[in-house]
């Protein structure tokens, strides 16, 4: 592998350089459908917090966070049928 010629690409990658939203490892998150979220994976499309208790006593954060999962429950539910 020392010995294979590199491109000299931006990046060393062909195309379009890719958008990172989040930090390279984001494992376990609460309610997301995958152990794993890819950096490639916006923000908007996974829930603002790791832990459920930084919406406990926050009225206006748990409307929030309600709004959110209904809104993945509803998308989910579109895939499946």
């Amino acid at each position: 592998e020392w010995t294979t010629p590199v491109e000299h690409l931006h990046g060393n990658w062909p195309g379009e350089i890719p958008t990172v939203y989040r930090w390279p490892y984001d494992y376990s998150k609460p309610n997301a459908e995958e152990d794993f979220i890819p950096q490639t994976i916006p923000f908007s499309q996974t829930m603002s917090s790791n832990m459920p208790h930084d919406f406990e006593g926050n009225a206006e954060s748990e409307r929030i966070q309600r709004e959110w999962e209904e809104q993945r429950a509803a998308a989910n539910e579109t895939k499946i049928n």
